[in-house]
Order: C-alpha cells, then sequence, then structure tokens
C-alpha cells in the first residue's frame, strides 16, 4: 500500500477527527528534455495543496513522497511529448474535509513553468519566495494575486476520485510500547546554533525534562555501558543523560543527548546518527527537536552509506517517532513509512511548516507525559501536543501541524 498523509491544522476539537482517503487522478504531462519519469516525477513533486488544510498560496503539496502511477500513454506532438498516467495517492483530512471538492493543482510542463512564471515578477509565488527555481517550486501558485498562468494551458486542476474512506485515529494504545516489558524512550534536542558552545532554547528543553524527570522520582544512571554498546566509545561531543524510573508500573528509562546533528559538527553528526540507529533499533519512542538540515538530517538511508553503517529497524515494535523541526513532515513521512509503517509498528508525528524554536522546543517532552497515561489514542496524542502548543502561547499560523497514524 503507497501512504500519503496530508498535514492536518489542530486549530479547535472537531479537528482531531480524521478520515483516510484512497484517491485516484488521471493526469497528463508535457516534456521533451525530462523523459517521461522524470517529467511525472517532477509534475507532482511542484504539484500545489492541498498540503495542509492552511488556505495559502503554496506550500507545497506533499503528494510527491508516496504515490503509483499506471496506465501510461505518450503521443510526440512535435515541440513537446505528452504523457497521459492515472495517479493513486492516500489522502488524511480532517473529517469535515470533503475531497470532492478539492481541486489539486498540476504544471502542464514542469520543465518551462518557472520560467514562464518569472515574467510575472514573482506574482505567482509567496511564503519564501527568494527569485530562484528552488523557492518557486516550494511556494508557487496560480492564486496568488497578479500571477497570469492559465488554466489549462500552464496548469491543470484536478478533483481526486475517492476509491476508498476508513477512519484510523481512534485505536486505543497502551502497552504496545513496552519492550521486554521496559519502556526506552530516546530523546534528541538539536542547538538552535548549529553549534556545540551555544544550544538556545535546546538546552532549556533539554534541562527542562530532567527537571520533571527528577519530580517523578526518576534517577540519574551511569551512561558507560550505553556509550560503549550504542556510541562506540566514551569520549563523546555531544550532552549525554540517562535516568531511570517507573513509568505506568514498568520500568522505564529517558536516553536525552543534546548535540547538532547537522554537518557543521561532523563528530555530533555521526553521534546523532548512532544515537538515532539505537532507539530506531531498540526503543519506545524516538524524539527529536531541532534543525531538520533541509532534510538531510532525516536522510538515514543517505548516512548509513556515509558511515557505513546499517539500521536494523525493529519491525516488530510499535513506536512512536516525533519529529519536531521545520517542515519535517515533507522530509520524512515518505522515509519512515517506506521503512515501517507497513509492519503496522509505528506512529509518526511531524511538523509541515517552519516554526518558531519558541514553541516547539519545549513540545517534545510532552512524549513522557503522553506515554504515562495508561490508555489513549493517536487522537489524545495529537490533542496533548497541541494543547500544549496553546499553552505556550502559539498563535495559529505557530502551531505545529501534526498527524498521527498507525495502520
Amino acid at each position: 500500500m503507497y501512504l500519503l498523509l496530508l498535514i492536518i491544522s489542530i486549530l479547535s476539537p472537531l479537528s482531531f477527527a480524521n478520515s483516510l482517503f484512497t484517491v485516484e487522478m488521471d493526469l497528463y504531462v508535457d516534456h521533451r528534455e525530462y523523459g517521461q519519469d522524470k517529467a511525472i516525477k517532477y509534475q507532482i513533486v511542484h504539484s500545489v495543496g492541498p498540503s495542509m488544510n492552511k488556505v495559502r498560496a503554496g506550500l507545497r503539496s506533499s503528494l510527491n513522497y508516496n504515490y503509483s502511477v499506471s496506465d501510461l500513454t505518450s503521443v510526440d506532438r512535435g515541440s513537446f511529448i505528452r504523457t497521459n498516467y492515472k495517479l493513486r495517492v492516500e489522502l488524511l483530512l480532517e473529517n469535515n474535509t470533503n475531497p470532492h471538492n478539492m481541486n489539486l493543482i498540476f504544471p502542464i510542463n514542469p520543465e518551462i513553468i518557472f520560467k514562464k512564471a518569472s515574467r510575472y515578477r514573482g506574482k505567482c509565488a509567496k511564503s519564501g519566495y527568494r527569485g530562484n527555481a528552488r523557492s518557486f517550486y516550494w511556494a508557487w501558485s496560480p492564486k496568488v494575486r497578479g500571477c497570469k498562468l492559465k488554466e489549462n494551458i500552464d496548469y491543470i486542476k484536478v478533483k481526486p476520485v475517492v476509491i476508498e474512506k476508513k477512519n484510523d485515529l481512534d485505536n486505543h494504545l497502551s502497552s504496545e510500547f513496552l519492550v521486554n516489558g521496559e519502556y526506552h524512550l530516546y530523546y534528541y534536542y538539536g542547538s538552535d546554533y548549529f553549534s556545540l558552545r551555544r544550544f538556545g532554547l535546546a538546552g532549556s528543553a533539554y534541562a527542562s525534562l530532567q527537571k520533571k524527570l527528577k519530580k517523578r522520582g526518576f534517577h540519574s544512571i551511569n551512561t558507560a555501558s550505553f556509550k560503549s554498546k550504542a556510541l562506540e566509545k566514551q569520549n563523546i561531543t555531544s550532552n549525554l543523560k540517562i535516568y531511570s524510573g517507573e513509568l505506568n508500573g514498568a520500568k522505564a528509562f529517558v536516553y536525552m543527548m543534546l548535540g547538532n546533528s547537522t554537518e557543521h559538527t561532523p563528530r555530533a553528526k555521526k553521534e546523532f546518527f548512532l544515537f538515532t540507529k539505537y532507539a530506531l533499533e531498540n526503543g519506545s519512542s524516538f524524539t527529536y527537536s531541532g534543525h531538520a538540515g533541509l532534510g538531510s538530517v532525516f536522510n538515514l538511508d543517505l548516512q548509513e552509506k556515509e558511515y557505513q553503517m546499517k539500521i536494523n529497524y525493529n519491525l516488530n515494535q510499535k513506536q512512536l517517532v516525533f519529529l519536531d523541526g521545520c517542515n519535517t513532515f515533507f522530509y520524512s513521512s515518505n522515509f519512515f513509512f517506506r521503512k515501517k509503517y507497513l509492519s503496522n509498528s509505528l506512529i509518526l508525528v511531524s511538523n509541515g511548516l517552519s516554526i518558531s524554536t519558541k514553541f516547539y522546543k519545549q513540545s517534545v517532552n510532552t512524549v513522557f507525559d503522553i506515554l504515562g497515561v495508561k490508555s489513549f489514542t493517536n487522537k489524545d496524542l495529537v490533542f496533548k501536543i497541541n494543547s500544549f502548543m496553546k499553552y505556550q502561547g502559539a498563535s495559529k499560523d505557530q502551531y505545529a501541524l501534526v498527524y498521527a497514524l498507525s495502520n
């Protein structure tokens, strides 16, 4: 099964009810230089919404991460080749959102849409457009005032055809996260400043969870054994703490690393990979708070090659993965769902927009509170995270746009 989740904006209790739709669309794409496969990929990558329910120009579609195509036919029309095909995806939408009323926008010719839109001096893109092709495709939309791109000439609007609908957020979760009768919770906090000298709010969140753990009777334990097993050596550049206590009547261990996961600090970047690798192989949960590195942080396949190590994903263990950083939905959804979703062993929560560190750095600490409840649903998980965002004073535009789903 191919899966696509559309990010949902949590603005009221009603928005916690969600539905999963399987949809199909008949599309066509014009191309010459790209070739058929690349043209289809770029058309889907450069489609516009509904990647989230906020009505805003651009903020690119998330259709490009999980999809299948079929029924391909091509005709050479001289200056271009037209390829017709069928696109099948799955969409997670708010329960009160009707996919029959949605229009998805696709560029007809992804080879030339940027050059043509550039004639209108940026009037076809907002929200981070910097005058180059990359930022244009992130933020373009013919809905922007002053854009003169024309429907059926430059782009097409397509209504998805619903094949199937099912609800998926009300399953109760309790002891599914136990690993051999114990909880193992992993937290990574990435520096706000790409540095190991200054951590900013990441350091505050790191300290805040420790304070919470101590209040709950947890105590700090020696890290030497964990360093030998997970990090290969005792001398590390990142900060590491491990706490032991009890959660829901079961033994619980909380592993916390404060460092920097990007290429600015190579040693700390490898420590992030090793910590994440161990968490995904052995943990009940993995929670990340920090920069996304334009997706490089969550390209664990590439890091496997870089460090010549393989992550043995625990496909038999239900795990909660919370990635709290800018645009982590776009950067990680396909990767994690390919690895774990199809084995029914994943609940993934992520963000859809660039959001203020003031609000998201502390929200990851709610995972400890969530797992401390004996019975909860995916819906409860989303509610808890966004309630905390609201408590912190986040405006609606700054809310983490999150989803939670398990197969």
